[in-house]
């Protein structure tokens, strides 16, 4: 706009300076020396009066003249934007080439369609930001900017590009599972990036039990054979390409080693009672397994387990040219013909400390058991000395007559009402069947002679 004084004379004396009040809205100027004012207003301006002062060398004289500026609806392009062609989970932003308010806030800006997730529209600035999550084919936009006096469109075309899909299983749980217990393990991150996941693929394959579900990459089911640590690659796949990730898994299990059952990974139990009690034990049945009631490494040794009565572990076997393990004290009084196999003291107090009961068994179709006096330091009396196993005192020639049940086990308890002992006695300490005589297992003033076949006794431990 441009506005000029209707009457202008120096009157003999050059102009030097106009000057005006109060000061012109923004855009605006006034000439110094013609007193025109003119520019491009960018703020609107209700009717005002300015007073303008022109001067020359002899003096100044007033004129007053009054100004208004309409204000129009906002100026909005986005044509030359940089920015508008973006890569999923990759930020970006987009401003308008061009955005004015003229002279009127802008109260709004409204987008249509809605922009894909992630991207945002200011409402202010019209300025389109954020991390898009979602792919998109090029489409254009229609941004609406508006203020008091009314609304201005402008279209902007945005496309977002899918990248392959982002898969890791750092920091996974349920890695390690053990045979016969579900398990599962997830990704810690999955996401398809724009582009839905085709399919999830493992190498080498899952141990039998685990499979991989194809479109969430989850590793779950319930293992039937136990594996070592091992490491796998699993493979997300989209229309865009394809992201690997390694994950390691074990799975517990009983494995044979040398004949004898151990944990797979190449640990043992304390006991066979520990073995029979663990998850990993899926019915691998009465045999030998390793054990180490110290945990010490070097101390395991290979014992025979009765799992079919619960988990017992066989102390003391004696019986002709048996295959079995004959394990005994190292006590030259016990008779035993195989002394390199005899357990050390250390093992036998350790699974003393670990066992709250004590079984005699013998396959003689019928026995009797004659508790007499000793002294010793047999495995028995190890046995009750440290765990107090029964709290009745023995005393000399107390017999206790049970007829044995052949190969069955007896459930009769040192509790009861046999002999001398108490009904109250600790009912831990079981005998079934007898022995030969001449074979004494016991001491600490607990020993136990037995009337039937030498060679076809056992005690057994839990």
């Amino acid at each position: 706009m441009s506005v000029s004084p209707t009457t202008l004379s120096s009157n003999g004396s050059t102009i030097t300076n106009c000057t005006v009040s109060p000061s012109l809205p923004i855009g605006l100027v006034l000439n110094t020396t013609t007193c025109v004012i003119s520019g491009t207003p960018t703020v609107s301006l209700a009717n005002t009066s300015f007073t303008v002062t022109v001067t020359n060398s002899i003096g100044s004289i007033n004129s007053s003249v009054s100004l208004s500026v309409s204000a129009l609806a906002p100026t909005l392009s986005y044509t030359g934007s940089s920015g508008t062609s973006g890569t999923i989970n990759v930020a970006m932003s987009v401003s308008p080439t061009t955005l004015s308010s003229n002279g009127s806030a802008i109260t709004n800006c409204t987008v249509s369609p809605g922009l894909p997730s992630g991207l945002v529209l200011n409402t202010t600035t019209c300025v389109i930001s954020g991390t898009p999550t979602v792919s998109l084919a090029n489409t254009s936009f229609t941004v609406t900017a508006t203020n008091l006096i009314g609304s201005t469109n402008a279209t902007v075309s945005l496309s977002v590009l899918a990248l392959a899909p982002t898969l890791s299983y750092a920091g996974s749980t349920g890695t390690s599972g053990t045979v016969g217990v579900a398990m599962s393990v997830s990704p810690t991150t999955l996401s398809s990036n724009g582009s839905a996941i085709t399919n999830c693929t493992v190498s080498p394959s899952l141990p039998s039990g685990l499979v991989l579900n194809a479109t969430t990459c989850v590793i779950s089911g319930t293992p039937i054979v136990s594996i070592s640590s091992t490491t796998f690659t699993v493979t997300a796949t989209n229309s865009i390409g394809s992201t690997n990730s390694s994950v390691s898994l074990s799975v517990l299990g009983l494995v044979l080693v040398g004949g004898a059952y151990q944990y797979s990974d190449g640990t043992f139990a304390t006991t066979c009672l520990n073995y029979f009690n663990s998850p990993a034990y899926s019915g691998q049945g009465d045999g030998k397994y390793r054990i180490d009631p110290l945990l010490a490494g070097g101390a395991d040794f290979v014992t025979t387990c009765d799992m079919a009565n619960g988990g017992w572990t066989l102390v003391y076997l004696n019986r002709s040219n048996d295959t079995l393990n004959p394990f005994v004290t190292d006590n030259s009084d016990l008779e035993e013909t195989d002394p390199s196999s005899a357990l050390s003291d250390a093992n036998i107090v350790g699974l003393a400390n670990l066992s709250s009961q004590v079984r005699f068994e013998s396959i003689a179709p019928s026995s009797t058991i004659t508790e007499v006096q000793s002294v010793g330091t047999f495995v028995i009396g190890r046995l009750r000395s440290l765990l107090t196993l029964s709290n009745v005192a023995e005393t000399s020639g107390t017999t206790v007559n049970w007829t044995g049940p052949g190969l069955s086990r007896m459930t009769k308890t040192c509790g009861g009402t046999n002999s001398s002992l108490t009904a109250n006695t600790t009912a831990s300490l079981y005998h079934a069947c007898g022995n030969a005589s001449g074979l004494h297992v016991g001491g600490n003033g607990a020993k136990f002679n037995f009337s039937g076949g030498e060679d076809t006794f056992l005690m057994l431990v839990r």
